[in-house]
């Protein structure tokens, strides 16, 4: 056990929670919530500023959210809240602007912006990675909520840890910026086994466990080169119709998801699907994170044809 991962679970034990150990373990997390506000609209500034923890138990719940505002909740069913996201107001007015005018123009009564669930479809994709970060893929339900009143808080969980990520956007480097938060309520219990998990600091790198040929496959490997292809979406036309395209002619792609592109690895005969990605922006720069561990299927079969 690291010395790093030893203070976290130490943290994560004791009371009153350590601010400077959680914001360190869910750093990552920060940091893909801002690289997502990024590729939502990239003609905004967007700002990581820091993050704030609290314990409450379920009456200190009740006074601590909005009677109105954007949650969603996941947990096995309906009734069993164990995850809670809480989307600020200005962020959601934002996002609908944008969606609706293709530009943003003011920052003026974004806290006014009438809320209601449609808003919430708007951020599917973002709901999409704070439950990929959160590991809630298990979860068998979702469910979003405009009213506070509504959300079912499990009776037999006594405390609860609320995560305050803290962001500012801004039109540009002369505009004054918008503060706005992104919030998870998690229970104890959750929020006790996500710190015994290591932190996403360092990329950790794994061996492969190969025959008694892995010498010789390791000399390879490091010789051999691969293109890797982050691909939106594909479709078929026949080729009358592709002599006839023309500049501005649209082509419809009804299954895109900028959450889910497939990775693909140009193989010596033909190009598989090594991962999903998302796409997003990193230090300014359009990038692709994967969402999935590289296919067993690509290191256990298709890598010999690159090895050839």
């Amino acid at each position: 056990m690291s010395v790093l991962r030893k203070k976290i679970e130490d943290a994560a034990a004791a009371k009153p929670l350590d601010n400077d150990l959680v914001s360190l373990h869910w750093e990552g997390f920060q940091n893909t919530l801002l690289d997502s506000f990024e590729a939502m609209i990239e003609s905004l500034m967007w700002k990581s500023k820091g993050m704030s923890v609290k314990q409450l138990d379920p009456k200190a719940i009740i006074k601590s959210f909005p009677k109105n505002g954007l949650f969603s909740t996941w947990g096995e069913t309906e009734k069993e809240t164990q995850n809670l996201v809480l989307i600020d107001i200005k962020l959601a007015a934002l996002v609908s602007r944008f969606g609706f005018q293709g530009e943003i123009s003011d920052m003026k009564k974004l806290d006014k912006h009438p809320i209601s669930k449609f808003d919430i479809l708007l951020l599917e994709g973002l709901l999409s990675v704070a439950k990929s970060m959160l590991n809630a893929q298990s979860s068998k339900e979702r469910v979003d909520y405009t009213e506070f009143s509504n959300v079912p808080i499990t009776a037999d969980c006594l405390d609860w840890v609320r995560l305050d990520f803290h962001f500012e956007v801004s039109l540009g480097p002369k505009s004054e910026d918008v503060p706005f938060d992104f919030t998870l309520l998690i229970s104890q219990a959750d929020f006790d086994v996500h710190m015994k998990r290591e932190p996403k600091i360092d990329i950790v790198s794994e061996t492969l466990d190969f025959d008694e040929t892995a010498e010789t496959l390791t000399r390879h490997i490091d010789k051999s080169v691969t293109s890797l292809r982050a691909v939106l979406e594909s479709c078929e036309m026949t080729v009358a119709d592709c002599t006839r395209l023309t500049i501005g002619q649209v082509i419809p792609l009804p299954g895109v998801s900028l959450q889910s592109l497939n990775i693909e690895a140009e193989l010596t005969d033909n190009r598989v699907c090594i991962a999903k990605g998302a796409l997003g922006i990193h230090k300014t720069r359009r990038a692709v994170q994967l969402v999935e561990d590289v296919a067993p299927s690509f290191i256990d079969k298709d890598l010999a044809s690159v090895l050839e």
